[in-house]
């Protein structure tokens, strides 16, 4: 398969692992979360992708003043399919930000045009 569209369905990479490991081996109705060892401040991950990008962290965003009940960071609790099947992450932060950069800035003109905005379907 030509593209990139093969190589993403052929990667190995953390997500995937760990999509493939519960679908070939976990029970039917388990809910696994597969996410980084460590909680992330949300302005780390932006100021990691500031960095992948080569941009300065205040050119890629405005930081504003708290809000109340603003979330500092997101994290999921990657336990379960740990315990269960083994899977734990093998890419660090910012190696996974400079391949996905790296892919971006590849097929930017083939992707460029695709539409954005979300349609629900349930």
């Amino acid at each position: 398969m030509a593209g990139w569209r093969g190589k993403i369905l052929y990667s190995r990479r953390d997500l995937g692992r760990a999509i493939h490991l519960v679908a070939e081996q976990a029970p039917l109705g388990v809910i696994y979360n597969a996410g980084p060892a460590q909680p992330t401040s949300i302005r780390e991950v932006v100021e990691r992708t500031a960095k992948a990008l080569d941009l300065p962290f205040e050119q890629l965003c405005t930081a504003t003043d708290d809000r109340l009940g603003q979330d500092s960071r997101y994290w999921l609790d990657s336990s379960r399919i740990k315990a269960d099947l083994g899977w734990e992450p093998q890419i660090g932060w910012d190696e996974g930000l400079a391949e996905m950069v790296g892919w971006g800035r590849r097929y930017l003109d083939e992707i460029r045009d695709w539409p954005t905005d979300y349609v629900l379907r349930a």
